[in-house]
């Protein structure tokens, strides 16, 4: 009989149970009585566990033409069904064009690694460098507006496929053997059950308009590309539209084609990278493969990591070249190839283009470098500048100029080189860094009542529903094991310093996790929980590198990620299930005009829209709207006052001050409800009742005219602003 491992059991019975503590938390709530009664959740869930069994299946045929005859004919049909074939195919076209540009330019670029994971990794990396830097260079050289990178970047791509040609065929072998996990039954389950949460991911971008894709990811030609290109002042208040945009411009090839699954549907390759850096993370601390591979797949079937895949973010691919500059960490502790820090500093810069909320772990992680670097130079262990010379140089450079580029976007626009909050905005004053005006500073900046950080580490695995947006991007509970299994092992066990000394990188971005919440000012405890993907992925890497690893362990992660799986179906961004029947195959999956407009039509928007649509797309609107997103629908540069009145309250005080602010913003038209006794109304009465009073004074000096009444509100032409383009009279 078998000998039991006691560690590993316990392990993973402590996955199970404290995963599931959490789900339990948060079904116990009441929060989603209603979510749970719906069909989308029913039926959806019961189809995406028909096509897991099947894949399931199909990964255990001995033969690999059978396997992936049998694993396609489901994909295609699941895929047909709900329309979003052609998402998957544009978006894996384009990510394969990316892909292939760096296959071919990394070999130029420095010396392949040893690592099969990061040769893979550092094609990736520089495809997205080479990509950004000829449409961020286009940009601030020729001005380039949306439909012109649209085509530079599909060229691009196309180039990339071609180029790249020669990788297809062992990279679709090296995927295949993955899948089939050479026989492994827990390893296969583990694939497919990713295949299939990415699969309901996908059918979710046909129902699910998160607030922030509407906001500003999907709509590049109103709120990023000015008439001018992306360097151009759009007259927006609000700090969101100058945060670092590399991901919304390397996405904007895929945008506005009448499909918005295509875009969304990117997201759903970085995942895929993103499990790629994990196991390879995973791996290079001594887990076994498939381990790792379970380890990454629970780590990712989370609402915190599918729920901000499901959206135009780049949260997920930053979190993976974070992951990806800590594995190249790694492998220059080990080689001592100094070069390899051209590929650290890459990913970091990407990271920091890609989202802000990357930086604090990448202070950690670049801390941890350069005291390495020290340490080996000044033993003369390795070349100090090596990674500033041929092809490592280069890289470096192609990073450094890319993404300078990024973050000169949001210089040239605000005057400062971060955005941030407004109590740290005040810290960047004393720098010369001032916002210039009408952009405002995000409100909130100091720390919650009851913050405290090692409490709310727990909470966010076990009791999330008390946090208002873990609620819906919970961040699962294996993590949290691997964080207790690494605090056991440095209270018992012995030979701690080369434990550390192996595994530091990874455990000290780890556990800067609780000193982030306890430092941080979230305007709302414990912020959102794809924020910290990174820091719960290097604990459970560490905690489970801590010991010796088993079926048990591999079956308790499993559980673990068919649990995660269920919550997100379940909780992601309030939007419960996938679709209901009736379908059919030849459904067109040209749909976003029809989702666009009856996403307007949930509060009446349709006349102004109808109105709007008719205007120049640069033709700048704001107004009092609904506040629950579908007003970012409008196809027009349309910002709330609700947000000018968020980001600078003190312009809505006075009507000279108001004045001022929608001549900054460069404002034509203002739209305001024609009855004060809509209901969003009601809780905007102050801003209803100065916004009002003001169009009326103006209308008495002539510096204000109603251009239109259309269904439930009145559109007023500002006088001294640009004239309006192609906008009907009336």
């Amino acid at each position: 009989m078998a000998r039991v491992n006691g560690v590993g059991a316990l392990v993973a019975a402590a996955c199970v149970l404290a995963t599931a503590a959490g789900a339990g938390e948060l079904l116990r709530s009441g929060t989603f009585d209603w979510h749970l009664r719906q069909p989308t959740f029913v039926q959806g869930g019961l189809e995406l566990m028909v096509v897991w069994v099947l894949l399931f299946a199909a990964s255990r045929l001995r033969r690999s033409a059978a396997f992936a005859v049998a694993s396609a004919a489901v994909v295609v049909l699941f895929v047909r069904l709900h329309s979003v074939d052609l998402a998957l195919i544009a978006s894996g076209v384009y990510c394969a064009g990316i892909y292939g540009l760096g296959s071919f330019l990394s070999r130029a670029l420095a010396p392949q690694p040893a690592s099969a994971d990061l040769a893979e990794g550092r094609r990736v990396l520089v495809g997205l460098l080479t990509l950004s830097c000829v449409l961020w260079s286009g940009g601030l050289w020729y001005g380039l507006g949306f439909r012109q990178t649209q085509l530079l970047g599909a060229a691009l791509a196309l180039a990339g496929l071609a180029l790249g040609a020669g990788r297809w065929r062992s990279l679709g072998h090296a995927a295949a053997d993955r899948v089939r996990g050479e026989r492994n039954a827990l390893a296969s389950a583990g694939w497919t059950l990713l295949a299939t949460a990415l699969l309901g991911l996908l059918v979710r971008t046909n129902t699910v308009l998160y607030y922030d894709s509407i906001w500003y990811g999907l709509r590049p030609d109103r709120v990023l590309f000015g008439e001018h290109g992306i360097y151009s002042y759009l007259g927006l208040t609000t700090q969101v539209h100058y945060y670092p945009k590399l991901y919304e411009v390397a996405l904007s090839p895929l945008q506005g084609h009448g499909d918005l699954s295509i875009d969304l549907a990117f997201n759903l390759w970085a995942t895929l990278f993103l499990v790629f850096v994990v196991r390879a993370c995973a791996m290079a601390q001594g887990i076994s493969t498939r381990t790792s591979t379970l380890l990454a797949v629970a780590l990712t079937c989370v609402p915190a990591c599918l729920g901000a895949a499901e959206t135009s973010k780049g949260d997920v691919l930053a979190a993976a070249f974070v992951l990806l500059a800590a594995r190249f960490v790694q492998e220059f502790a080990r080689t001592r190839d100094s070069r390899l820090l051209a590929d650290v500093l890459a990913c970091a810069l990407v990271a920091t283009g890609l989202r802000l909320s990357t930086l604090p772990w990448l202070a950690v992680l670049l801390l941890a470098t350069v005291a390495l670097w020290v340490r080996l130079v000044l033993h003369r262990r390795t070349a100090a500048f090596a990674w500033l010379r041929g092809g490592a140089g280069m890289l470096s450079a192609l990073a450094v100029w890319t993404v300078g580029l990024v973050h000169y976007r949001t210089f040239a626009l605000t005057g400062t080189w971060l955005i941030t909050n407004a109590k740290l905005q005040h810290s960047l004053d004393a720098l010369g860094w001032k916002l210039r005006f009408p952009i405002g500073s995000l409100t909130g900046g100091e720390a919650p009542a009851g913050a405290s950080g090692l409490v709310d580490v727990l909470n966010f695995a076990v009791a999330p529903s008390g946090y208002r947006f873990h609620v819906i991007k919970w961040m699962g509970a294996v993590w949290l094991v691997g964080a207790l299994v690494v605090l056991a092992r440095l209270a018992i066990a012995p030979s701690r310093v080369a434990w550390l000394r192996r595994h530091g990188v990874i455990l000290a971005i780890g556990l800067l996790f609780p000193v982030v919440i306890c430092l941080n000012a979230w305007p709302v405890r414990g912020g959102d929980g794809n924020y910290f993907i990174v820091p719960a992925a290097c604990l459970a890497i560490a905690g489970f590198a801590a010991i010796r690893t088993s079926r048990l362990v591999d079956a308790g992660l499993l559980a673990s990620a068919v649990i995660g799986t269920a919550m997100y179906l379940l909780t992601s961004n309030w939007v419960t299930g996938t679709e209901v029947p009736p379908r059919t195959l030849l459904r067109s999956p040209f749909d976003a005009r029809q989702q666009l407009d009856a996403y307007l039509a949930q509060d009446n928007l349709t006349y102004v829209a109808n109105y709007l649509g008719k205007c120049n797309v640069h033709t700048r609107v704001t107004g009092l709207l609904p506040d629950s997103g579908p007003a970012f629908a409008l196809p027009a540069r349309y910002e709330p006052l609700q947000e000018m009145d968020w980001d600078n309250a003190a312009s809505l005080a006075s009507t000279d001050a108001f004045g001022r602010l929608m001549k900054a913003t460069g404002t034509q038209l203002v739209v305001l409800p024609a009855d004060d006794r809509l209901p969003h109304v009601a809780t905007q009465r102050r801003l209803f009742d100065f916004v009002r009073s003001a169009m009326l004074s103006w209308q008495a000096s002539g510096r204000a005219v109603e251009q239109t009444r259309r269904g439930d509100y009145v559109l007023y032409r500002l006088t001294d602003a640009a004239p309006l383009r192609n906008c009907p009279a009336r």
